[in-house]
């Protein structure tokens, strides 16, 4: 049975864990922040989003690259 149960991953994985890899010193920096803010920050948010790790549908990603004046 546990033959027929594989774990699927994508050919783009790879690039994408350099891509987040090269995110370093953004997450580390705001880590404290994020932490007491129980949530990424939103350089943070912005960042994955321009590495493409996250996309425009991930409701807190878009929310904080979205203007504060949009609705």
């Amino acid at each position: 049975m546990a033959d027929s149960i594989g774990l699927h991953v994508s050919p783009e994985f790879p690039a994408m864990l350099e891509r987040i890899d090269a995110l370093g010193g953004v997450l580390e920096a705001d880590a404290d922040a994020a932490e007491k803010l129980g949530r990424l920050t939103e350089d943070v948010a912005r960042a994955l989003l321009g590495a493409g790790v996250v996309g425009p549908h991930c409701r807190r990603a878009s929310a904080a690259t979205s203007s504060p004046h949009a609705n």
